[in-house]
């Protein structure tokens, strides 16, 4: 659990059902991480995201990425929304989408929700992205990957922005 924590009240949580869906094909989380995703997750009593804006700050190789990955999953797959996900260097955006094709691939059910045609996956270096369809066969979420430049995502709209190394 975190040192300390500054969290707006929420109505609800869809926490348990994420981390329940990902237990399910064997990912791990630590009690923080866990945590992490009832917060990224959590819901007013209109149902809107109860936060606008989340920071999480821990020390180096302390799994800070973990959770964000799975969120970014969830967004994406689940709830059918547009996420970026940015870090200052290339190699963590690659060990990112690298992270989450390699967990997708490897899980059937999550295989099949991908863009068919091998359009699911783009691995064009510098712009990676792993594109969902829905059931009814149209577009799903999205999740695109590139590093903070200048010219990065301009013109594009996301629901989700993923900051990795936010110093």
């Amino acid at each position: 659990m975190p040192t300390f924590s500054t969290v707006r009240a929420w109505s609800y949580t869809d926490g348990d059902d994420a981390v329940g869906l990902f237990i399910r094909y064997n990912v791990k989380f630590y009690e923080s991480q866990d945590y992490e995703l009832h917060v990224f997750l959590a819901r007013d009593e209109f149902g809107e995201y109860a936060a606008k804006t989340i920071c999480v700050s821990k020390p180096r190789q302390n799994g800070k990425s973990y959770a964000a990955r799975f969120y970014a999953l969830w967004m994406a797959c689940i709830e059918g929304k547009r996420v970026l996900y940015s870090a200052h260097h290339g190699k963590t955006v690659r060990k990112m989408f690298k992270e989450l094709r390699n967990f997708i691939e490897s899980t059937p059910d999550f295989a099949a929700m991908l863009v068919p045609g091998g359009r699911g996956i783009y691995a064009a270096a510098g712009s990676e992205g792993i594109y969902f369809i829905n059931e009814d066969g149209t577009d799903g979420g999205c999740i695109e990957f590139q590093t903070r430049t200048n010219s990065a995502a301009r013109g594009e709209t996301y629901h989700v922005i993923i900051v990795d190394e936010a110093q």
